[in-house]
């Protein structure tokens, strides 16, 4: 009371009291609408009978009163028209009120959310966090050149790897020249001699291997023809 007389402000309400209030607020407002809207179903009722009746005035050559129906006609629509501007106000405020207890909620959640984030930071220094990321890279350092060192070759051995090389190309050279002196002998003695045109022209002179030799070269050549085969 005092606070009135004063010219001080209520104390604004609590948030449950404020959600209420609006809540009570959206329900009055719907039964401003639901309200309305008998008065807008009575008012279209009431139009379709004056149309009805300006027809059947026409018809009965009724001019004066048809016009007297018709004026009202129209202004019974324009009431229809306004009430369909009042309802749409009142969804607008609806949705409005809808909106701002929606947009509390939503900020209260964020607040609690935000509250929750900076007490789990309170346990966190990142003092502590940055000391942390330094000993896991540290040893992570010493990690690897313990791996290096234990991939290292043991005794004190050096081995180069162009030397290696070098030694293996050697082998398989060798291991080349091996299988070429493997291979069998062609028979190469059955020559055909040039025909001596002073001589004899009928017939050209074949020299005829020792008969060791060509039992030697016909073995050669059946070992050579297994090998094909």
């Amino acid at each position: 009371m005092f606070a009135a007389l004063f010219g001080r402000k209520p104390p604004p309400p609590n948030k449950k009291q404020a959600k209420r209030k609006t809540t009570e607020s959206i329900n009055v407002i719907r039964e401003a609408i639901t309200k309305l809207e008998k008065r807008e179903n009575f008012l279209i009722k009431k139009i379709d009978i004056l149309t009805k009746k300006v027809q059947a005035k026409v018809k009965k050559k009724n001019k004066k009163g048809a016009l007297v129906c018709l004026k009202t006609k129209k202004m019974l629509e324009k009431q229809v028209e306004t009430i369909m501007g009042k309802k749409l106000n009142l969804e607008t405020q609806i949705m409005a009120l809808e909106e701002a207890v929606m947009n509390v909620e939503v900020v209260d959640a964020m607040r609690e959310g935000g509250t929750a984030l900076t007490n789990q930071m309170n346990h966190i220094n990142i003092e502590d966090v940055d000391e942390m990321r330094d000993d896991f890279v540290e040893a992570q350092d010493r990690n690897e050149e313990i791996n290096t060192a234990l991939a290292n070759p043991m005794g004190g051995v050096d081995l180069d790897d162009d030397d290696l090389l070098a030694e293996l190309n050697e082998l398989e050279d060798l291991n080349a020249a091996e299988e070429l002196m493997d291979l069998p002998v062609i028979n190469t003695n059955n020559v055909v001699q040039p025909m001596n045109v002073t001589e004899n022209t009928s017939a050209p002179q074949v020299i005829s291997p020792a008969p060791q030799q060509q039992i030697i070269e016909d073995d050669d050549e059946k070992e050579l023809m297994a090998l094909m085969t």
